[in-house]
């Protein structure tokens, strides 16, 4: 997705640049972030899987998608966490005034039926702390079907979280910097694919 370089997307060049199709974003002391910073990509996805590739170096970032940018505030929507002390990394934060925040831990299987939760551990924390590759490269995969999504990290299951009634049906997808200590995180190839949810061959069934 980065082949084309950044042509389209939505950032602040302060924050965020490209690298031999390496996607950086970089805070420092001298520079510290009044606010969380975004970078956006083109167009508005509902039934996709993504993959990526990311590391990071203190601070907290993530991967946003079926998101609302606001101009005004936090956009609103889902996020795949990403932090570097890894105590938020592979879970499912919903960002917005309102929302939910944090939905889930690693390794819990989360449920909404007429808007009342339930959840269940599919595996235990040491089984899902294990498939975070800390200080070097992690593949995030990321699909959305309906009103379902999944996390995997380094093909590792973490989050599971399904909806009766998909609150966030479509939206933008992007990459955060978060307030916070000077980091820099690295993003790279970038693979968005809209899939058909009938489709079950296109995406596991999961």
């Amino acid at each position: 997705m980065l082949t084309g370089g950044l042509n389209g997307c939505e950032f602040d060049a302060q924050y965020w640049s490209l690298s031999d199709d390496t996607l950086i974003g970089q805070t420092t002391s001298e520079k510290p972030l009044t606010k969380n910073q975004y970078l956006w990509f083109p167009g508005v996805y509902g039934n996709f899987e993504l993959l990526c590739d990311v590391r990071i170096t203190g601070g907290n970032s993530g991967v946003q998608y079926r998101t609302e940018p606001r101009e005004d505030g936090e956009p609103r929507g889902f996020q795949a966490d990403f932090d570097a002390a890894h105590s938020y990394t592979g879970r499912l934060y919903e960002g917005g005034e309102g929302e939910r925040g944090l939905i889930n831990e690693r390794g819990e299987s989360v449920q909404y039926v007429n808007g009342v939760r339930t959840a269940q551990r599919f595996a235990d924390a040491a089984t899902v702390d294990a498939a975070i590759h800390r200080d070097t490269w992690n593949t995030y995969r990321i699909i959305a079907i309906n009103g379902l999504v999944t996390h995997d990290l380094n093909g590792v299951l973490l989050t599971r979280v399904e909806e009766d009634v998909a609150r966030r049906k479509d939206g933008r997808i992007g990459v955060q910097l978060h307030v916070g200590e000077p980091m820099k995180v690295e993003y790279k190839n970038f693979r968005i694919t809209p899939i058909d949810a009938d489709d079950e061959t296109a995406w596991g069934g999961r």
